[in-house]
């Protein structure tokens, strides 16, 4: 009985997704499918947790394309799997960083032809036309984020207004941080006055008195969950991303963010083809699918991150559309600079940070 009270399901499913496949495509999937002039498979390398199982399960059903995701939970395992497996995987989504370095080295990504992506305006000029890929050759925007100030307004008076507020003396043990170099030093950089991405010796230096200042608050170093300490009052302020506090808002009223007055550093992760894709008709199909307005709108709702798609806005729901720590304002997010690389002062940033970190 389980088994049949299954298949019904199953079918069902496969039922409504077609459907919504021929109200939304105007039929046109099973036209681009008759097309098809690759294996019918796709192989995607991701990030964990980033494109949601219904994504790929409705794009499964919609083109017929088998979809495999491989995952990776940090930079370095992805940069192996992309050594060993280069020519395994037909689509990268990785952030702009690496997009950067993949160019830059040549012979790993594709050029990508946007005359076949029928979804392609679609995409936010904001987040086009970065150092990355300036000239949008070689990347998709997937999703966005920064890093944000963040308080408990039940237990802490002030809102801060810039990263100063982090050396606040009433602060003492009462700031989380977040475990990431490049946002606290990101974060020092701005508040002294200099680019995010600064690596002279008198920034240097800036960095360290800044660090030195607010080490006396810190209470913990988090990225996983970050808010928790900010809503059980353990921080009464903290510096994390604009994600992990649109968490916070969803659980409680408590929770207040800030845009820093001095900026923000902004991120970007794009989906990419590899140069060796084996299955370049199913990559685009797949890319022209997560840049339909509607199926944006679906995935910013269900990882919680910024979304890079104009048309997407009017399926977006209100709560997420008016929760400016998740929906960055245009404005903020065409100022806002990028993390792009220190040079030889990697290493000197790595060893104050590492010595910040020690109690």
């Amino acid at each position: 009985m389980k088994k049949v009270m299954m298949l019904v399901i199953v079918s069902l499913a496969a039922m409504s997704f077609a459907s919504c496949k021929d109200k939304n495509n105007d039929g046109q999937d099973n036209e681009r499918f008759s097309q098809l002039d690759d294996t019918g498979q796709l192989n995607i390398l991701a990030p964990e947790n980033y494109i949601p199982s219904e994504i790929r399960f409705q794009f499964e059903i919609n083109y017929g394309i088998e979809t495999t995701i491989d995952t990776f939970s940090r930079d370095s395992e992805m940069t192996a799997k992309m050594t060993n497996g280069v020519t395994r995987y037909d689509l990268i989504l990785c952030g702009a960083e690496h997009i950067s370095d993949m160019r830059e080295s040549g012979g790993v990504l594709r050029e990508i032809e946007t005359s076949r992506l029928t979804n392609y305006a679609n995409i936010n000029p904001v987040y086009q036309s970065r150092y990355y890929d300036p000239q949008n050759e070689y990347s998709v925007p997937y999703a966005a984020g920064c890093s944000l100030l963040a308080y408990n307004a039940e237990i802490e008076p002030f809102a801060p207004e810039n990263y100063n507020a982090l050396m606040r003396d009433d602060l003492k043990s009462a700031v989380t941080l977040p475990n990431e170099m490049r946002d606290v030093i990101g974060a020092a950089l701005l508040a002294s006055g200099a680019s995010v991405n600064a690596a002279d010796e008198q920034s240097v230096s800036k960095v360290r008195s800044a660090l030195n200042a607010i080490k006396p608050n810190v209470i913990s170093f988090n990225s996983v969950n970050p808010y928790e300490a900010l809503l059980s009052g353990t921080a009464r302020v903290g510096l994390m991303r604009n994600y992990h506090i649109y968490k916070a808002m969803e659980t409680s009223p408590s929770a207040m963010y800030v845009y820093p007055t001095e900026g923000v550093a902004l991120w970007i992760d794009c989906l990419a083809i590899t140069e060796n894709a084996a299955n370049l008709s199913s990559a685009y199909y797949f890319l022209d699918f997560v840049l339909d307005a509607k199926t944006s709108a679906r995935i910013s709702s269900s990882i919680g991150r910024t979304n890079c798609n104009t048309a997407a806005r009017e399926f977006l729901p209100d709560y997420y559309v008016k929760n400016q720590a998740i929906c960055i304002p245009d404005d903020i997010a065409e100022k806002a600079e990028m993390y792009e690389s220190w040079g030889d002062a990697e290493r000197i940033y790595a060893e104050i940070w590492e010595e910040f970190k020690l109690f």
